[in-house]
This record gives structure tokens, C-alpha cells and sequence, in this order.
């Protein structure tokens, strides 16, 4: 399952995807103290602060370079201003104190890397509960999340403005919407052709995305256009055009399709999706619970992080 996430034509510099990618802070090691399945989800939103702290930390700068430190990162009014690097064996420099804040955490023993964004997840119905998701994000480093529509558009966008609010404990949404109505998989329940309609007509693209972009959507899945190539590209560049980043679903009933491909042209084709700031994101990880649950649940991180 491959869903690519799409920025027609160019990287998208200003999307709040890409810059939640440096701006989101996980610590790994110190989340279980962060946000143990125990803890008040209260304890788990406090802040921002004036100045946070956060000592003696490694570093995992996400650039694929080693992590490096021991380290002290200041962090005024929620932006990273210096991290400052010591020498692990020799220790701080003479007559040098810590610095400090209105929180400091001390790191020592732990890293701080980049926050995740999983890029295709998502929200199934009771009786799972939200909380019980959010909180297996939160401890696996995911800080944002492009999620599907398990319970519905609007109550996507209620848990979106409840996360970015701080009035739960949870990783920044962006939930996808789709062009038009909602395209179900089964064969044969398409939606009646002139409620469809309008979404397949060309002169429309422009007012139809304000429509959607106006309504709160960032993420629009536009994977069933693949039908008419002027349509696809046009809503595409609509999107973008309005700040929207588009998305397309390749499930597994068509990783046949895809295998069939001749490897050079299926590599010609990965190269210019690439070249047009095209994410290829692959999604396995389920697949693989899927071969061995009972190992899956037995997993000892659970207890502490994921089963309240």
C-alpha cells in the first residue's frame, strides 16, 4: 500500500507539513516518563513555556547525519533558538553552568530527534478508543498525522481543532478529504452520476477546491481521477495553487497492477514523481502484525504505553 503524498510541479516549502518536520520535537527515552498510560492526559499538555530546557541530550539531527552531544537545546516561546553540543567525556567546560528555564528537562541518557508525521493512518470506530491511538502515536515519535475518515468528516475536523488547541493529548491532524463524494471499494457503489458529476467537469476544478480548501481541507485524495489525465492534473494544480497538498491511495488490490510494470519504465516513472516532489510513503507495518498477532500484542511496550 503505497500512498503518495503529492506537491504537483515543485517541493511545497510553505506547507505545514514540511515545516512541522523541523519544528516538532520528540524525546525518545523520555517519553515513557512523558506520557506513560498512567499519566493525567493534562500532565502530558503543559506549557509552552517562556524558556524550556532540556539538558544533556543526544541529538538525532534527521538528515540522516550520526546523533551527536551531549547537548542543551533552549527553546523560548516554543522555537528552537540554540542547541548547544559539550563534550561527553570531558564534560561541560570549566566554570560553565547549565542553563536554565521556567522547565528543564534533564536528558541525560536520552535522544531528541525530529517528530514523525505518518502520512497515512487511521481513526477506526468505537469501541477503539481515540485516546488509546493517540497515545500509541505519541509513543512510537509520531507528532503529526495525515488520517483517514474512520468516524466522519466533521468529527475529523473536531479532533483536528482539539489537538491544536491543546485540549487533547494527541500528534497535529491533517485529515484527508476526498474530491467529491466519498468513492466506497466495493464495485458497483459508486455515488449516482449527478451528485458525481460536477467533480469530474473541468471548468469547475478552481471553485470546487476553494470549496473544499474553504471548508478546512489540506489533504484531498484525488487517486480516482486517474481515469482522465486534464482532470487529474487540473485538480492537482488547483490544490496546490490554494496551499493544498493531494494525495493517492494505491490499496492492495492493485499492487498487481503495479507489479506488472516493466522495471525501467516503473523506474522512469518513480524518478519524475520524485523529481515533482512526489513522497512515495510505503505502509507495511500492519501487514507484518497481520503474519504473527499474537507476537504483535504480546509486544512489552504495550503495557506501559498503549493499553490504559
Amino acid at each position: 500500500m503505497i500512498p503518495p503524498i503529492a506537491a504537483p510541479g515543485r517541493p511545497k516549502e510553505s506547507s505545514p507539513l514540511g515545516l512541522l518536520v523541523i519544528c516538532s520535537l520528540l524525546l525518545s527515552g523520555l517519553m515513557p516518563g512523558l506520557l506513560p498510560a498512567q499519566t493525567p492526559e493534562g500532565e502530558a499538555r503543559e506549557g509552552p513555556y517562556e524558556r524550556l530546557v532540556i539538558l544533556n541530550a543526544m541529538i538525532i539531527p534527521g538528515h540522516g547525519g550520526p546523533a551527536y552531544g551531549p547537548a542543551d537545546i533552549i527553546i523560548p516561546a516554543s522555537t528552537i533558538i540554540q542547541i548547544k553540543a559539550f563534550n561527553g567525556v570531558l564534560g561541560r567546560p570549566e566554570g560553565s553552568e547549565p542553563p536554565t528555564g521556567d522547565r528543564v528537562i534533564d536528558a541525560t541518557g536520552m535522544y531528541v530527534m525530529p517528530g514523525l508525521i505518518d502520512l497515512h493512518t487511521h481513526i477506526r470506530t468505537d469501541p477503539l478508543p481515540l485516546q488509546y491511538i493517540y497515545n500509541l502515536k505519541l509513543a512510537h515519535g509520531v507528532t503529526t498525522m495525515v488520517n483517514g475518515l474512520g468516524r466522519g468528516w466533521e468529527e475529523a475536523l473536531e479532533q483536528q481543532r482539539l489537538s491544536a488547541a491543546n485540549e487533547i493529548t494527541a500528534p497535529r491532524m491533517f485529515p484527508i478529504r476526498d474530491w467529491g463524494p466519498t468513492r466506497p471499494r466495493n464495485p458497483g457503489n459508486e455515488p449516482p452520476l449527478p451528485e458525481i458529476a460536477p467533480w469530474h467537469d473541468v471548468s469547475r476544478v478552481p471553485e470546487l477546491a476553494r470549496q473544499l480548501v474553504g471548508d478546512g481541507a489540506h489533504v484531498i485524495r484525488i487517486g480516482s481521477l486517474a481515469f482522465d489525465a486534464e482532470l487529474f492534473g487540473a485538480v492537482a494544480q488547483a490544490i496546490d495553487d490554494m496551499g493544498g497538498i493531494t494525495t493517492v491511495h494505491l490499496p492492495p488490490s492493485e499492487i498487481a497492477v503495479v507489479d506488472a510494470v516493466d522495471e525501467t519504465l516503473f523506474g522512469q516513472v518513480v524518478d519524475r514523481l520524485v523529481a515533482s516532489g512526489v513522497s512515495l510513503i510505503p505502509t507495511l507495518g500492519a501487514y507484518e502484525v497481520n503474519r504473527d498477532v499474537n507476537r504483535a500484542m504480546g509486544l512489552p511496550w504495550h503495557e506501559k504505553l498503549t493499553h490504559r
